[in-house]
Order: C-alpha cells, then sequence, then structure tokens
C-alpha cells in the first residue's frame, strides 16, 4: 500500500495509505496484463494495457491491434464521506489519531482490436462477476482494495476513427478502497494557570 507524510508548519504530521489514479492505474495495468496472459515486465503487455492520460505519448495500436486503455476517477460515494477516528498515545510527547475511511473509485477500461467484447467480458468475470478469479481477489486485498459486485455489462460502442469504424467496447467497474491514516499531534507538557484572589493577590500553579 502506498504510503504519504504530510508535515504541517504547526508540527502536525498526517500519514495516509491513500492511492491516487496513477497508482490504481499502475496496479490494475499488472492485473490486467496477468488476465491478458501476458508475463510480469513484458514490454508487449505494457504495449497492449496502457495507462489514459498520461504526460508523455499517444495512443497507439492498429484497428486490428488488441489495446486496452484504462483509467481511474473517485467517486463521490457516501461512503467516502464518513471518517471513523480513535485518539491513542503515540509517545512521550505525542498522540496519534487513527483515521480510517472507504475510498470509491471508478474504473473505466476502453478496449479496441477484433476481440475488444470477448476481452472486455473476460475482465468482468475475472476480476467482479461471481467470485472472480481467488489469485486477483487477493492481489487486490493486499492494497485493501476490493471489487462492489455491481457493474453494466460492457458496452459495444464501434469509434469512427480516420475514415474507419474501430471495433472499440467500454467497461465500468467499481472498487472500495479501505484508507487508512494517522494524524500526531505534539502534546502539552505543562499548563500554567494564575489564579487571582477578589484581593489582588496572585499565585501561579504549574500542572504537568
Amino acid at each position: 500500500m502506498p504510503s504519504t507524510t504530510y508535515t504541517f508548519a504547526n508540527g502536525l504530521a498526517f500519514t495516509s495509505s491513500a492511492n491516487n489514479p496513477e497508482s490504481m492505474a499502475k496496479l490494475f495495468q499488472g492485473i490486467f496484463m496477468a488476465v491478458f496472459g501476458f508475463q510480469p515486465n513484458d514490454q508487449a503487455g505494457f504495449t497492449a494495457v496502457r495507462v489514459d492520460w498520461q504526460q508523455e505519448g499517444q495512443p497507439v495500436g492498429g484497428i486490428n491491434t488488441d489495446t486496452c486503455y484504462i483509467g481511474f476517477t473517485p467517486e463521490n460515494d457516501p461512503y467516502s464521506q464518513v471518517r471513523d477516528s480513535v485518539l491513542s498515545p503515540n509517545d512521550d510527547v505525542s498522540v496519534g489519531s487513527q483515521i480510517g475511511y472507504t475510498q470509491v473509485w471508478k474504473l473505466h477500461a476502453t478496449l479496441y482490436g477484433p476481440h475488444c467484447m470477448a476481452r472486455a467480458a473476460l475482465l468482468v468475470s475475472c476480476i467482479a462477476g461471481g467470485p472472480g478469479l481467488d489469485w486477483v481477489h487477493d492481489a487486490l486485498a493486499e492494497q485493501s482494495i476490493y471489487a462492489i459486485a455491481e457493474w453494466d455489462v460492457p458496452q459495444f460502442v464501434p469509434e469512427n476513427k480516420d475514415g474507419q469504424w474501430w471495433r472499440r467496447s467500454d467497461v465500468e467497474l467499481k472498487f472500495n478502497e479501505l484508507v487508512t491514516g494517522t494524524l500526531v499531534a505534539p502534546t502539552v507538557a505543562g499548563v500554567v494557570v494564575e489564579l487571582i484572589t477578589d484581593t489582588g493577590v496572585s499565585q501561579e500553579i504549574t500542572i504537568q
């Protein structure tokens, strides 16, 4: 799971396991490659399964080449708006707030090529349909990501490009990501309380 730490000017430090669209796409790129029969780090697999919205590069593949593009967007789901927080001691000089919530992600996959529909159906069956494949479930569970078993059937949407009709299929799946975070704040060593009587006499008391 990824881990990102933010340190604020007042000394607070926040560490979060939350993914972003790029890290989600990178994780699923490897899973898609394996589903389609490619070996890890196979350059042909990285060409066949592409990540959307890359800063550099351009779409590749011909009209008769099976190619898949994947991208992720966070969903504004009620589950994503609930935060659980538990306060506990961190060490002698700080306390930690353990935070947990569910981030809902939408995966959009666009597949081109002569086998686009069959490959789209394969993705649904292996990742979200019924029990899916055990190794896919386990790989996602290691990252605290779980498929939501509700989806629309893959769509067949041929695209007119360069004066030709390209076979195209779109797939959308949703996932829950369990996000955990820790907010660490320094504690106060002591407090000085000044007591003033009605006669103007004052006394300071230090509370450790």
